[in-house]
């Protein structure tokens, strides 16, 4: 990015002095012990500023050409009348030469203001930016009084410089920054993706590894759970605990399977999946601490939902990301409350949404929703990683995310976002409403084909 910045400036440098604009650039670079594939957009605004320009002002001046740089002055009477006007000025701004003496009423200079303030209003200076259509020119004017020995107003005298080259490299800088920032963005959030796979992969050798051991001893509780039921009465006092104890090892059993379905190494394949059932494993992994926080989750599936090519394990990394970041929305909220997942089909898209009865989310956190590291959580207990790791899944898989969200006092707040923009971005768009109830509800549309 550095050597682009540096082509770039010198290109622009080069309309003016096409025989020197490297050798300038490169001067202030080695002045400051740079090269052009270290220096930064900041480092080269200083370089232009300090060392360029100047260099670049006496290198014209020596070879006769001020006018090329757009410097020169305006005269005026104590009338506001022009007494004299430099060549270089009337070049800059295209002038022709019928309007020479008249140039405060077509106001091109936009200088009739800030000639009667020196005029008539005593002001000392005045100074201002003003831009030209035709010629496409940005100009820095400056202005004061003329006065004579009595130190009385006997006219104005207005300087001139072209500030278009400065104004361009200061743009093409503040551009060549901005993609800086959105590829340093963009290498986080794929590092943050890299970082969490690599994690689930360590998840899933370590699930290989005692799986066995986990199973086995489950198998035999389960086993003599069973044999012994089946030897017993329904009306035996030992009934009971014992379908109790074939009741809990199967859904350990469960939970164990769900856990390497999760945690096991994918390639990023694609396939043929049923999307209920991987959510479904999704939600047996935080049913229990939903549960522990007297929070309810609803399944509210579709049956005839059709097969979709998909990811498995990333998919149940969204699921299990809305949930917990429901379920600390609800505790916020210092309430019991429920989480309804909900799944159906329709306009060639399947919809998956997860609504809660939280605390909603206010404006101001909008716009960073989905940014890596943002998190309102307290230190410790948040990376602010949930959404933003969701949001690479939902575009890998050529989806789009929507969030409505109302707030417990004052107007609904629901707003939306698609997955083809990046996080933060202005396409997020805001919109007021009114309702009742506060809460939360994440949509997430995956395309069929």
């Amino acid at each position: 990015m550095g050597k682009d910045l540096y082509n770039s400036v010198i290109s622009k440098i080069a309309v003016i002095a096409p025989m020197f604009a490297k050798a300038l650039v490169d001067m202030g670079l080695e002045k400051y012990g740079l090269t052009p594939y270290t220096v930064t957009p900041s480092q080269m605004k200083r370089i232009i500023d300090e060392e360029v320009f100047p260099k670049l002002k006496n290198f014209i001046k020596e070879a006769g050409a001020l006018e090329t740089i757009g410097g020169g002055k305006i005269v005026f009477n104590n009338k506001g009348e022009v007494v004299s006007i430099d060549n270089a000025v009337k070049k800059l701004i295209g002038l022709q030469p019928e309007m020479v003496f008249n140039i405060t009423s077509n106001d091109k200079l936009q200088i009739k203001a800030p000639l009667n303030s020196v005029l008539n209003e005593n002001k000392e200076v005045v100074i201002y930016e003003v831009s030209i259509k035709e010629p496409n020119v940005i100009l820095n004017i400056a202005g004061g009084p003329v006065k004579d020995g009595d130190n009385k107003i006997t006219g104005a005298m207005f300087f001139l410089q072209d500030m278009t080259l400065r104004k361009s490299l200061e743009t093409e800088i503040d551009n060549v920054y901005e993609k800086l920032e959105r590829t340093n963005n963009e290498l986080k959030t794929a590092q943050n993706v890299a970082m969490q796979s690599e994690k689930m992969a360590a998840i899933g050798q370590l699930a290989g590894g005692v799986a066995h051991e986990i199973n086995n001893p489950i198998a035999v509780i389960l086993g003599f759970s069973q044999v012994l039921t089946k030897r017993l009465l329904e009306s035996d006092a030992n009934c009971m605990p014992l379908r109790s104890i074939e009741r809990e090892a199967l859904r350990c059993k469960k939970l164990v399977n769900d856990l390497l379905t999760f945690s096991r190494t994918s390639k990023s394949s694609m396939e043929p999946i049923d999307l209920n059932v991987a959510i479904d494993g999704a939600l047996s992994l935080v049913e229990t601490k939903a549960k522990m926080r007297n929070i309810g989750l609803i399944r509210n599936f579709d049956d005839k939902l059709p097969n979709i090519t998909a990811n498995s394990n990333q998919i149940q990394q969204v699921i299990i990301n809305l949930c917990n970041n429901a379920i600390d929305a609800i505790l916020e909220s210092a309430s019991d409350g429920q989480i309804t997942i909900t799944t159906k089909c329709h306009d060639g898209f399947i919809e998956i949404s997860v609504s809660d009865t939280g605390s909603g989310i206010p404006e101001e956190v909008r716009k960073h929703l989905f940014e890596p590291f943002f998190t309102t959580k307290e230190v410790g207990k948040g990376t602010g990683l949930g959404l933003s790791l969701v949001y690479e899944i939902v575009q890998k898989h050529k989806g789009t995310i929507e969030v409505e969200s109302k707030l417990p006092v004052g107007p609904d707040l629901s707003f939306k976002g698609s997955s083809g923009s990046l996080p933060g971005d202005p396409d997020l768009s805001f919109k007021g409403g009114s309702g009742s109830l506060p809460g939360t509800k994440f949509v997430v549309k995956l395309p069929l084909e």
